[in-house]
């Protein structure tokens, strides 16, 4: 007999199983493009999920062996595109008042968090910067146990009512030494020190530049000054018009090159040519490049850091670069059109890839959204035209079937491979219908409603659509074709995938954060994993800026003037069934669901080939005993009499609980259940499958860890 037909099941468990199976209803995949019914919400509101592991004890650090005194300096800020009037302004803050309060209120400390999520915080009396100044907002992570956090410490009065934000960078740790400020001299806020992953160094620059590591200590300093942009690898620099190597010394002055702060240079693969607006090109190798303001092109830069408004990508074969944006326009009269230039920098001349193409269309007035790779761009502009272009070959696809419709809401995976846009046929964008469009030119359609939100994942080719019901959320896989609808009780305000793997966060409008471990997980009876409350809601704060750690153990978030992080990797979750009022701590890798109202854990190992791996349970019952019937006859009443004839029982103690095991239910073998006995009532808990005869395959390992799982029960009402 194999494993899949030596399964037994609760009665009735197995009617509501079998009936999802059979049926071949999935709440996890779907595969048509409309939209179907509302689904029965797949958040069970009588559950709460939270971690039973205590705060990482941090080991000890070496003693610095390089020092430097650093000045608190207030980065006073001009407002970014997204200031807003406030009715009076900030004190600013003495230095003096810095290092006596602010680096003191900046060291995190462990909280109480009612779902024991291991969470720490941080909380200053006048708050962060709000979620969308300039590029990183109120905080930035700069690895797994440090951020960078932009508390305000003043307000500058700007324009009559409107207000700059006032902030002092510093860098604080969880591991609950002292936080410590940059030091910088006041300049634009959107300028801040910037952070080589791959050297672990903040760089900072004002007469000299210096790079410190994460205790603020200074390892290196160039005596070179002026705008400071980083290359992606994190291991060049350009200060000025000073090219630096990091890795080796090398250093290299370029001629003709003149960018400002707000210009941010395309950098090639080998970081040795570049490319700003308006316009500069230089090459370290010949140490040459060229400045041309007459250029017979427009076009602003971004905020420092930004892509808001016109920004720099070379295409893949780096011979040319784009300059794209919403912002390019010409500078001559006699050239009034919008342009899509591709320029050859090294002959400082361009093309208008709109007349190159010869597109249809008379009043093509030209739009580009550009790959992550450079690879490939959407043209799309006005009503009726849009393409996609292949910027190697020059190959064009147009992507609308119909000249009345009108392309909105365009975003790119962050392969480059996948993009989707919503299509309009109306002016008011009421009736629209997403696609996903691949750039072999295959597209399909996920919706028949616009989306109001798109969220891609910042590394593979997944996405997240918020419809026409803030509550309602579309997952989608791209590569694989695998979907699914999530319902919450809240509207979704806010969304963060997780860096590596499939998970999420979500925020709602009750202010809580949820989190779900394997959204397109391949589960039994395609039952879907069901999102855990992380948080308590709470209605008086204003929560932003959800945020993961670059490795995803942790996350974060503010809420009115705290700043809190959450270790969700923290060992075994503890889950709390409220409709059977009990906890239970489930191993790494297991996951709750619930079906009917029926509550079931499973581990996401599988054992054996084919389409039904084996694969272990833990499934949840509860026998009502308001008549203090004896156990036998109570769990044995609905079998037949061969059953109750057969069956057998030990009694012994689990913390402060009698407890009853039997291999005789549900049947005559197949699974281990343990009753917990409470008050008026008898609490089963079944691992499957079980065979004390024929062990299945480590099934040792897994009575292991279903005793852990029992030690861990605990129910809000003992006698």
């Amino acid at each position: 007999m194999d494993s899949v037909t030596r399964f037994r099941f609760h009665g009735l468990l197995l009617l509501i199983l079998s009936l999802y199976w059979l049926t071949g209803c999935s709440l996890g995949v779907r595969s048509e493009p409309e939209i179907p019914p509302s689904p029965t919400p797949t958040i069970i509101a009588t559950f709460t999920a939270v971690p039973a592991t205590a705060l990482h004890t941090p080991t000890d650090t070496p003693e610095p062996t390089a020092t430097n005194t650093r000045r608190p300096a207030a980065t006073a800020t001009s407002p970014p595109p997204t200031s807003t009037p406030l009715p009076t302004p900030l004190p600013t803050l003495t230095a003096e008042q810095l290092e006596a309060d602010l680096l003191p209120a900046l060291r995190f400390r462990a909280v109480d968090n009612e779902f024991r999520y291991p969470m720490q915080r941080v909380t200053w009396e006048y708050g962060l910067r709000s979620s969308d100044y300039c590029q990183h907002g109120p905080y930035r992570w700069l690895n797994d146990d440090h951020l960078l956090l932009l508390p305000l410490v003043g307000q500058n009065e700007f324009q009559g009512s409107l207000f700059s934000d006032l902030t002092w960078p510093v860098v604080a740790n969880l591991h609950g030494e002292s936080a410590w400020g940059v030091d910088m001299p006041q300049t634009d806020s959107c300028i801040l020190p910037k952070w080589s992953a791959a050297r672990q160094h903040l760089i900072e620059v004002d007469e000299t530049v210096r790079l410190r590591d994460l205790a603020g200590n200074v390892v290196q300093t160039y005596d070179v000054a002026g705008p400071l942009h980083l290359a992606p690898s994190g291991q060049r620099l350009l200060v000025g018009n000073v090219w630096l190597d990091l890795e080796n010394g090398r250093s290299v002055e370029l001629s003709g090159w003149t960018v400002e702060a707000a210009h941010v240079p395309g950098w090639t693969t080998d970081e040795t040519r570049l490319f700003a607006c308006c316009f500069n090109y230089a090459d370290v190798n010949t140490g040459s490049g060229w400045h041309d303001d007459l250029f017979p092109l427009g076009g602003r830069g971004s905020w420092p850091g930004e892509a808001t408004y016109s920004h720099i990508i070379w295409t893949s074969d780096e011979s040319h670069t784009l300059l794209l944006s919403d912002a390019v326009f010409p500078i001559s009269r006699q050239h009034p059109e919008r342009l899509v230039p591709l320029i050859e920098p090294a002959a400082q001349s361009y093309q208008n890839l709109a007349e190159s193409f010869e597109l249809e269309g008379s009043a093509f007035l030209t739009c580009g959204f550009e790959s992550p790779t450079g690879r490939h761009m959407l043209l799309t502009c006005g009503e009726g035209v849009a393409y996609l272009v292949d910027l190697v070959s020059l190959e064009t696809i147009s992507v609308i079937d119909d000249i009345s419709y009108t392309l909105r809401s365009i975003h790119w995976s962050a392969n480059g491979r996948f993009l989707t846009y919503t299509e309009f046929d109306d002016t008011t964008q009421e009736n629209g219908r997403v696609w996903l469009l691949d750039t072999d030119g295959e597209r399909r359609q996920l919706t028949q409603q616009p989306a109001r939100q798109v969220w891609w994942h910042p590394t593979e080719p997944l996405l997240a659509l918020r419809l026409d019901r803030p509550q309602r959320l579309r997952l989608v896989h791209a590569a694989t074709g695998q979907e699914r609808w999530l319902e919450m009780f809240e509207p979704v305000t806010d969304l963060a995938w997780r860096p590596d793997g499939e998970g999420l966060a979500l925020q709602t409008g009750d202010n809580r954060i949820w989190w779900l471990s394997r959204p397109f997980q391949p589960l039994p009876y395609h039952l879907p994993t069901v999102p855990i409350p992380l948080t308590a809601p709470n209605q008086g704060e204003t929560l932003h800026s959800l945020r993961w750690s670059p490795d995803g153990s942790k996350l974060a978030y503010v809420h009115d003037n705290h700043l809190s992080v959450i270790t969700v990797d923290a060992g075994p979750q503890t889950v709390y069934i409220e409709g059977l009022d009990f906890n239970i701590d489930l191993p790494p890798r297991w996951a709750f669901y619930e079906v009917e109202g029926f509550p079931m854990f499973t581990s996401d190992e599988r054992f054996g080939d084919g389409p039904t791996p084996m694969h272990y349970f833990v499934y949840v019952q509860e026998y009502p005993n308001p008549e203090e019937r004896p156990f036998a006859e109570l769990v044995t009443a609905d079998l037949s009499e061969e059953i109750q004839a057969n069956f057998s029982y030990t009694t012994d103690t689990i913390g402060p609980y009698t407890v009853h095991r039997t291999e005789r239910l549900p049947s005559m073998s197949g699974a281990l259940t343990v009753f917990f006995e409470l008050p008026g009532r008898y609490l089963a808990l079944a691992l499957t499958p079980y065979d004390s005869e024929q062990p299945y395959q480590d099934q040792d390992r897994y009575l292991d860890l279903f005793e852990a799982m029992l030690r861990s029960v605990r129910s809000q009402v003992v006698e």
